[in-house]
């Protein structure tokens, strides 16, 4: 093993923070993380405020922070922009996808690029659209584990006495008419149709194929995707006055052989055949491939197997190694994976021919059964019962034994002695006792008005009249003053600018527990103050707000859209009610409660790195990037502002 790796492969999870971490492994439920952090050094990171995954995964890639790289937040707002819609439904995902495009700094695998390293991104936050370049990128789980990739599953189109087993549509036969360019045969053929989506089953009418009934009603089929076929006899296998034996399907679009997708004997497969899905929504272009399993000597028995219909474009870069993937895929003859063994297969088929230097890939793992679970191993939390406290530490028990599964997949695909191993998870979480939503403390001092909103029956934001817009998750944790020349309902003049963020401010800080008289904010500052926190960029509001450890805003309230009344506190304090979870985006770094906390982790083995090292004080997010560069012996990303962590380092 030399001092300097080969290799870098870096494998993402969501929500690990290192008091769970060493849970885990000394309740022996991720033995891959123990002998990595056994063989390896271990850091807690803290976390970049305000939290949530697409600033943290951008402060990582970066080595920098929100001021530099730009992205706050899940969902980009400035002053000025129209009024969001619909944002407290704004899936995570699409946050995370985008950072690559809203920020404006260097990544960590564009620095690698840049020092001549072969890079793969499989399913990795900011990897997608893809970088460009000689980047290999995939996005999301490949065509054996994503329903983007694979729309519709495979199909084994048979008649019911075929011999094969799973038929998922019956296939029929009968006389075949109206047929144009009929190919030869020695004896009368069989006509079978289908719908090659599987969308329905097909049955011969006196006036053609129809589609079978299905629940009581007949299913609306799409005429272009019926696919019709004949079965001949060539005449091979015949035995003396015996009638000569059906042995291949001749199957068309339509009832004209002249151009046929596919001519098949038994065992044989066809090419690939494209076909374009609309299913309503924006054309796909697909492709497949038949395989003709069965067909008996009469041509009674027929089973013809469809394989999954893969997306061509979209999703891989560059385009080859999408159809390299797909021809994979159906080599592999799987079964659809769920998306941990999907991306893990991704990285086994990526690394197989070894080309590459750096291989990143992700898993949001442990992240959703915390946010589901954590309240109920908090004894604060309303959604704490001790007779359930075991069955959620089982829950999670469980989730990191995925992830400690998911972990062992890549590196035994693509990991050899002289690779180096980092697991980054850029954030933990901490459990919430009580909901707050400061919109009501703006409303209470004169600062915002909200008015009915005759579409959802909520209320909404009147501009003409509020002073401060609210931003919350998923926006950045800011409030906005509405000045005037900033945007066409600004009513703040110039010169009050200052005084109305000192009334927010004030406002901010005035809210109560009224259960226990504490503040909910953390803390609350002007923009131009937030420097140590990196929130001093033009990303984020006028007035910075971070929230005390075991409450959150509430996230059935997106301020900047309709909200909805019945929900509002009078003190701004929800207390108990609602979707209460873990959360990680609000808080002020190193943020802890009830033995978690925000703080994510790296843990680093292999070639350049210290073993059995580690450290108990925390590294800063846009650290891990620089000291990944320093691991496989390139310059860090050109705007990296963080340090190596050379405690962590070999030897």
């Amino acid at each position: 093993m030399s001092d300097r790796p080969a290799k870098l492969l870096i494998i993402g999870l969501e929500g690990l923070c290192p008091e769970l971490l060493t849970w885990a492994i000394e309740s022996g439920a991720c033995p891959r993380l123990a002998e990595l952090r056994s063989r390896g050094s271990l850091a807690p990171v803290w976390v970049t405020a305000p939290g949530d995954v697409a600033t943290c995964w951008a402060s990582f890639a970066s080595g920098a922070p929100p001021s530099t790289h730009g992205v706050v937040g899940m969902v980009p707002y400035a002053p000025g922009d129209a009024l969001p819609e619909g944002l407290a439904h704004v899936p995570e995902a699409q946050g995370v996808r985008s950072l690559g495009q809203r920020g404006r700094a260097e990544w960590l695998w564009q620095a690698a690029e840049r020092a001549g390293k072969r890079v793969v991104m499989v399913s990795f936050p900011g990897g997608w659209p893809a970088p460009g370049g000689s980047v290999v990128a995939i996005d999301g789980a490949g065509p054996l584990a994503s329903a983007t990739v694979r729309p519709v599953g495979a199909h084994l189109f048979a008649t019911r006495t075929a011999p094969a087993e799973g038929a998922t549509h019956v296939l029929r036969t009968t006389q075949p008419s109206g047929w144009a360019n009929p190919p030869d045969s020695v004896r009368a053929p069989l006509e079978v149709a289908l719908i090659v989506t599987g969308a329905a089953e097909l049955q011969p009418t006196g006036y053609g194929w129809m589609a079978a009934p299905r629940d009581g009603e007949t299913p609306k089929v799409d005429p272009t995707l019926m696919y019709c076929g004949l079965i001949v006899a060539s005449g091979d296998g015949a035995r003396g006055d015996e009638e000569p034996p059906f042995d291949t399907l001749v199957l068309c679009r339509g009832r004209d052989a002249e151009s046929p997708v596919a001519r098949l004997r038994v065992g044989e497969w066809s090419g690939w055949i494209g076909e374009t899905l609309t299913d309503g929504g924006e054309p796909r272009a697909v492709r497949f491939r038949f395989q003709l399993r069965a067909l008996s000597p009469g041509g009674r028995e027929v089973a013809l197997y469809r394989t999954a219909m893969f997306r061509t474009d979209g999703w891989a870069h560059p385009q080859e190694v999408a159809d390299r993937l797909i021809d994979a895929a159906v080599e592999a003859d799987a079964q659809a994976l769920d998306a941990a063994d999907g991306v893990a297969w991704l990285c086994e088929e990526l690394a197989r021919d070894g080309r590459w230097d750096l291989l990143l890939t992700h898993l949001p793992l442990p992240d959703g059964v915390l946010h589901e679970m954590l309240n109920a191993l908090h004894v604060a939390s309303p959604q704490y019962r001790a007779e359930a406290q075991e069955e959620a530490w089982e829950r999670v028990r469980r989730a990191m034994a995925a992830a400690d599964c998911f972990v062992g997949q890549v590196i035994d695909a693509c990991a050899d002695e002289d690779t180096a191993i980092a697991i980054v998870s850029p954030h933990g979480m901490v459990p919430t006792e009580k909901y707050v939503w400061l919109g009501k403390a703006l409303i209470d001092a004169g600062l915002a008005t909200y008015v009915n909103d005759d579409d959802t029956g909520g209320i909404r934001l009147h501009l003409p009249d509020s002073r401060a817009l609210l931003g919350d998750h998923p926006l950045a944790q800011s409030v906005w003053v509405n000045l005037e020349g900033r945007s066409a309902d600004g009513v703040v003049p110039p010169e009050q600018y200052e005084r109305v963020r000192t009334e927010i401010i004030n406002a901010l800080l005035s809210v109560r527990d009224p259960f226990t008289n504490a503040c909910p904010v953390a803390l609350a500052l002007r923009r131009e103050e937030a420097g140590f926190l990196g929130l001093d960029g033009d990303g984020v509001g006028d007035v910075v707000y971070l929230m005390a450890p075991g409450y959150a805003t509430d996230p059935r309230f997106c301020s900047l859209d309709s909200v909805d009344p019945s929900l509002v506190s009078a003190d701004a304090v929800c207390g108990s009610a609602g979707p209460l979870q873990g959360a990680h985006h609000g808080y002020l770094p190193g943020a802890a409660l009830g033995g978690f906390s925000t703080d994510g982790v790296l843990v680093l083995a292999g070639p350049g790195v210290r073993e059995a090292g580690g450290r108990s004080a925390s590294i800063r997010l846009p650290d891990v990037a620089p000291t990944l560069c320093q691991v496989l012996g390139i310059d860090p990303p050109a705007d990296a502002e963080g340090l190596v962590a050379t405690d962590l380092l070999g030897p």
